[in-house]
């Protein structure tokens, strides 16, 4: 029995010392992956910064290769389409922009979240304002409107209607004539 408990302690022991192992190489893979997401965001930051000095030469209006205007322009354009986007947001949302600073402020705001400008709030009116019965007056209106006009079936139906009409009258008009004749022919 002792031996088993040996062998079981031995055994715990080198399990430990494999598990601690393997954490600390987990964790200095992780230290090494972090570093290189850091050179990575730095270059990104370098290449960001170096672009951002390309389009302010774009901007005042300096000579760059084609390439580079090319690329230069597509931001501008880019952009463009973003403000006009925004525009579309402020619009849909009943937002309005800031006099100040020109962001975008939620409507119901005394003063803007980014500068502290106090926004002018323009005060409803009666006019703003639409009475419930004046719409339901409206759409029953708008529904006997409907009712009393004839739909393009009923419209189609009723010219058809009178050339049958006419036509069965013009059917038993021959007959008639032709009944007529028939009993006259035997006087004869």
């Amino acid at each position: 029995m002792k031996t088993f408990f040996e062998d079981l302690t031995k055994r715990l022991g080198e399990t430990a010392e494999f598990v601690g192992n393997k954490a600390n190489e987990a964790m200095e893979v992780q230290r090494l992956k972090n570093q290189i997401r850091t050179l990575e965001r730095n270059n990104e930051d370098d290449l960001a910064e170096l672009g951002r000095v390309l389009y302010e030469k774009f901007l005042n209006g300096e000579e760059l290769e084609a390439e580079e205007e090319a690329l230069c322009e597509a931001i501008q354009d880019r952009e463009e389409s973003i403000e006009e986007y925004n525009e579309q947001i402020v619009e849909l949302r009943g937002d309005t922009n800031c006099a100040a600073c020109g962001k975008s402020i939620a409507k119901g705001m005394a003063y803007c979240p980014y500068c502290g400008e106090k926004v002018s709030t323009s005060v409803p009116t009666d006019a703003d304002f639409v009475d419930e019965e004046d719409i339901v007056v409206d759409v029953k209106e708008t529904v006997d409107e409907v009712k009393e006009e004839p739909t393009a079936t009923q419209e189609k139906e009723e010219p058809e209607d009178k050339p049958q009409v006419q036509a069965d009258e013009l059917k038993e008009e021959p007959e008639a004539q032709t009944e007529e004749n028939v009993t006259e022919s035997p006087e004869e």
